[in-house]
């Protein structure tokens, strides 16, 4: 501003002019009565004088607009309207299963893949375009439906009744990793756990006493070498070996993997769950009751133990021999006179790793044999508890 000194409402300059500086709202006010408009500003000392009212409308509308770019369609949702048909067996897929499926599960894997990649990089686009909330609820609901299919079979006893998701594991692994044994690994962790932290039992108190592994591996092994000498003395040397454990099932025959897997499922899972259930948990928890709490004789606690353990036993199988339509009494005492001849085994000999062994080679009598020869192997296996039951009492005695 020019130096100078005060006159009136403004200043007088050093050339003698007459300056008067306004306030925004003082020039605006002189502008509007001056005029007799109304004044825009458009910057400090600036204002817009308009015409048209309408042109002073979109200019003021104008400076609260933000510009926007128009909406584009995502490519996701060009390829996902494109290829609608081609994707709706792995929406269909994923919906029942919660999870993408394995090549060979979905024919149109290739054409997928041959498009979008991958099957993942195709899922991708699906979620996308679809939301993943919906996708998000499938896996809650599906794992929520495992659970109740996983209890349902602990109490029916239908460990067999593999779903979809164990029997991809089981196939991954050329089945040496039994669907019994998947179906048997949750319920063996859900009452480890409740013996651990509820029951305070530890390994030793179930019977699982490492120093025993050894001499029981060499015990059940010999039974089962016995078994194949048993077969070769009935047959008299005229057995054939069983191809599978040459080259490999042919003719849709089992091969060596599924039938080791088969033996396996039972050690680590079946026969080790129903043992240590039965034998090492139920009957000896019944017996220290009849011992302790109603002071029975050691003797009479251990045969109402063994009687009434073994009675469960037998009835919790009885679901599963109605679906297979089997006759049920028979089943049943059958079942029960097994319990209890294991039953007594395991109190002899002490050893609860001899005991699943045995109940292993009687669910899977494995043969090296093939022909009607290897047949005698259930026989043997049946009679081979009676046999060590003798045995171990005649040392006991």
């Amino acid at each position: 501003a020019a130096e100078g000194k005060t006159f009136s409402d403004g200043i007088l300059t050093q050339r003698s002019t007459f300056q008067k500086f306004y306030r925004q709202d003082e020039l605006r006010d002189w502008i509007d009565q001056t005029l007799e408009v109304t004044a825009v500003a458009a910057a400090p000392g600036i204002f817009f004088i308009f015409r048209d009212e309408l042109l002073k409308q979109e200019f003021l509308a104008s400076r609260v607009w933000f510009r926007r770019a128009a909406p584009r369609l995502r490519k996701s949702d060009a390829l996902f309207e494109q290829h609608r048909d081609l994707l709706e067996p792995l929406i269909r897929f994923h919906t029942d299963h919660a999870r993408l499926p394995k090549e060979w599960e979905l024919e149109e894997t290739e054409a997928i893949c041959e498009v979008f990649g991958s099957l993942p990089r195709a899922f991708g686009v699906i979620r996308r375009v679809t939301g993943s909330e919906q996708w998000d609820t499938i896996r809650v609901e599906r794992y929520n439906e495992l659970l109740v299919y996983f209890a349902l079979a602990i109490f029916s006893n239908q460990f067999f009744s593999l779903g979809s998701e164990l029997r991809e594991w089981s196939r991954s692994t050329g089945n040496l990793i039994d669907g019994t044994l998947l179906n048997s690994l949750p319920f063996l962790i859900v009452l480890g756990l409740l013996w651990w932290k509820v029951g305070r039992l530890r390994g030793r108190d179930l019977g699982l006493e490492s120093s025993k592994l050894p001499g029981a591996i060499i015990f059940v092994v010999g039974i089962w070498v016995a078994a194949q000498l048993w077969v070769l003395l009935l047959r008299q040397g005229e057995v054939t070996i069983d191809p599978a454990w040459i080259g490999g099932g042919e003719g849709g025959s089992i091969d060596a993997t599924t039938k080791i897997g088969a033996l396996l499922g039972q050690l680590f899972g079946n026969s080790l769950l129903e043992e240590l259930f039965c034998r090492a948990f139920l009957m000896v928890q019944l017996m220290l009751i009849f011992r302790q709490d109603r002071g029975w004789s050691v003797s009479g606690a251990w045969w109402a133990a063994a009687i009434f353990s073994s009675l469960i036993f037998a009835l919790a199988h009885l679901p599963i021999d109605l679906r297979l339509e089997r006759p049920l009494l028979m089943m049943l005492l059958v079942r029960f006179i097994s319990a209890l001849v294991l039953a007594a085994i395991y109190r002899l000999s002490g050893n609860l790793f001899i005991v699943v062994g045995l109940h292993s080679l009687i669910d899977v009598p494995l043969s090296i044999f093939s022909g009607s020869g290897s047949s005698a192997d259930p026989a043997f296996f049946a009679f081979v508890p009676l046999i060590v039951l003798f045995l171990l009492y005649r040392r006991r005695r």
